[in-house]
Order: structure tokens, then sequence, then C-alpha cells
């Protein structure tokens, strides 16, 4: 089932049967190449309920609401599910009355945030050995990858090189909870000693949607609307995650002391190691590595045989030099990561 941390609705005006306008802020815009001028509400932020960002609309346009899982209080780390949606428009109930039938059938999604919470007893150890792992393993030179490490941020994030928004985190969800900013929505929940005990025993893994495109391709959807997202199988975490590692579900476990035996060939084993310092002079940065190396072999096909075909490539020596420097045996780190992809894709069938 697929789980929400975020949406942003663009609700249709057909859809809302009544709006409290004094919960509004009105402005007046003006369009300085043609006169027009048109209305724009916006619920005040002391009337947004907690869990809730925004509520806007404009004259003669469908209505915009960003809503949080803290609209479900205590079952936050649940996600917005297709079974609790409704509770970000039960939020509303003082504010604007709607049709939540028409609004799950024709809303579209323009935003999202896709989440899911891996317990770490499922993966046999801590989140930061899941964490330092996962930046081992990563061998998709498009993404750049970024640690944190502070009393209210630990965990890892892959950022993509590419126009599209293209991000991964991957995070201690119960020091998140600490942040000021969660202060009230702390206050308001019933146990929230309980919730941040259970996201103690987890490790969050969210990604962000912010076109059009990506929301349809990334979750095997007709339209972005509300009830093809919410009602989608596609695997969506595990799947850009599993770009992100450029991998296959399964992993197949390096034995790097075997890189050790060259069979008294001194002109492999010196290859070997010139490698090593070539990679380690350029301080590991996957994709300067790679722009070197196809500057020393420019023909194409002899650079793909020296990066990944040969059975020492230049990327399996760069990914044993990240599990050294890491301080990580390449077969746990294998081991790790086939178990995170497995409960990821788990977690939506």
């Amino acid at each position: 089932m697929q789980q929400f941390d975020t949406l942003t609705l663009a609700i249709p005006k057909k859809a809302i049967k009544g709006i409290n306008q004094s919960k509004f802020a009105l402005t007046t815009q003006t369009d300085l190449s043609t006169g027009v001028t048109s209305d724009k509400y916006q619920l005040k932020s002391s009337n947004c309920p907690i869990g809730i960002s925004k509520l806007i609309w404009n004259t003669n346009a469908d209505i915009l609401l960003t809503y949080s899982a803290k609209v479900l209080n205590d079952d936050y780390l649940t996600g917005i599910t297709k079974e609790n949606w409704h509770r970000g428009i039960d939020a509303l109930t003082d504010i604007i009355e709607v049709d939540t039938d028409m609004i799950y059938n024709d809303a579209i999604i323009h935003r999202a945030d896709s989440t899911n919470n891996i317990w770490l007893k499922d993966i046999g150890t801590d989140q930061k050995t899941i964490c330092t792992s996962l930046l081992v393993a990563k061998s998709n030179d498009r993404f750049k990858d970024y640690s944190y490490n502070s009393k209210t941020k630990k965990g890892i994030e892959f950022r993509g090189m590419q126009n599209e928004k293209n991000r991964i985190i991957i995070y201690a969800k119960h020091l998140d909870l600490l942040k000021h900013q969660n202060k009230d929505f702390l206050k308001s929940l019933s146990n929230p000693t309980k919730m941040y005990n259970d996201a103690e025993k987890q490790l969050r893994f969210e990604v962000n949607h912010t076109s059009f495109k990506s929301l349809r391709n990334r979750f095997h959807a007709e339209t972005n609307s509300l009830k093809n997202l919410l009602n989608s199988f596609a695997p969506v975490n595990h799947d850009f995650l599993q770009k992100t590692l450029s991998t296959k579900d399964i992993k197949q476990t390096r034995l790097f002391d075997e890189y050790l035996m060259f069979n008294n060939d001194a002109f492999a084993f010196i290859e070997y190691k010139g490698l090593q310092s070539i990679i380690k002079e350029l301080n590991y940065a996957d994709q300067t590595i790679k722009e070197f190396f196809k500057n020393m072999f420019p023909d194409e096909n002899t650079f793909k045989y020296h990066w990944y075909r040969k059975k020492n490539s230049i990327k399996n020596i760069m990914e044993f030099m990240q599990s050294q420097r890491f301080k990580i045996d390449a077969s746990l780190t294998d081991n790790i990561t086939n178990k995170v992809l497995f409960e990821l894709k788990k977690a939506v069938a």
C-alpha cells in the first residue's frame, strides 16, 4: 500500500460546497500587461490545523491543499494511505464543506512525498550501519551522496544531478521529531513517547515527486489523480533506491579477498594498485573518476571494457575501496542492501 508523508492536491471547485471565508486572508492581484484582476484567498496560518500547511484558491482556479501525515495524529508514522487520506479533509470541517467522493475521484496530485518506514529488526542492524552500507553500495554516478550527523538529523541523501528533482532521503525519524517545528505536533499526541520509541526502531525512506511526469512514471499511473496514485502498487521508493544504487534486486555477494589473488600476474597486480592510487587521488568522487578514465580511454568500447566489463574493473575496484573507506565488509553491505530492497518492495505489495 502506498504511503505518503505530504500531498499537494488540486481540488476542483465543484467539489466545494461551502467555505468559511472569515478564516482566510484576501489579496487582489493585477496582471500588469492586461489589467485583469483576480482574487487570491489563503487560509491564515493561525487557522491552519496541525498537518495543514496551505489552502489557497484563486478566481476561476482549482483549490490547492497541502497537508502532511501529521493530520493523522498518533497514526503519523503510518503515513497517508488510501485508507486514511480523507483525514486531511476531515481536519478542515470547520473551514470548508466538501464532497469527499468527488475529491477522491477528481482531485489531481501536484506534488507528493512517498515514504516507507523500515523496521530495523527486519534488517538486523542499526540505522548507522544501514546508511553506511547504502553509501558503499551506490554506484550510479549521476547521483551525489550526502551524510548528516547532528543532534536532530542523522541519515544520508542521494541527490540526482538531472534538471528534474531527483532525491531520496534516508534518515532517523525519531530525531526529526525533536525539531522545534514539531513541538506543537508532539503536544497534540496522546502518547508522544510511544511515537518516538517506535520511530527510533525504524529508518525512514522518502522520495520527493515534484512534476506531473515523475508522478505518472514512478507510480505507473495513467494520470496523476489522487485515486490512481493512492491505489498504485508500484514500489516507488524501492525502484528509486535501486536506480540510485544502480543494482539488480539482489546484489551478488562480492568476496573482495579474491582480488588479492592474481595468480602470479604481476602486471595485473600493478594495474590494480595503480587504479587504487588514481581513485584515492580523485577523492573517491565517482563522477570525476569516470570522466578521468573517459579521457584516458576515448574509445567508448575500450572505456566500457575497463570500467565494468573486465574481471578487475575500475568500477569494482572503486566499490571495494569505498567499502574499505567506510570500514564495512562488502559482503555485509550486499546483505543489508538486499534486505532493504526487499522490505521496500514488500511495503507496497
